[in-house]
């Protein structure tokens, strides 16, 4: 599975939109809109951060 079409699926369960995840992790809206579009993936800095704001351990964001 890509990871946006992953991050896409968990935004839709946790019922969270891009603005709140992005206001969780100190990233821009438009950071996390490419993670979800597929333009581009998060850097290993929002890595731990990124996987506290969607409830998932670190390694599965690596293994995406």
């Amino acid at each position: 599975m890509e990871f946006s079409d992953w991050l896409n699926r968990r935004l839709r369960e946790l019922n969270k939109t891009q603005q709140d995840v992005a206001d969780a992790i100190c990233a821009s809206k438009a950071s996390v809109s490419n993670w979800a579009s597929g333009k581009m993936r998060p850097s290993r800095g929002y890595i731990e951060p990124l996987a506290q704001a969607l409830e998932v351990a670190p390694e599965m964001l690596l293994e995406l």
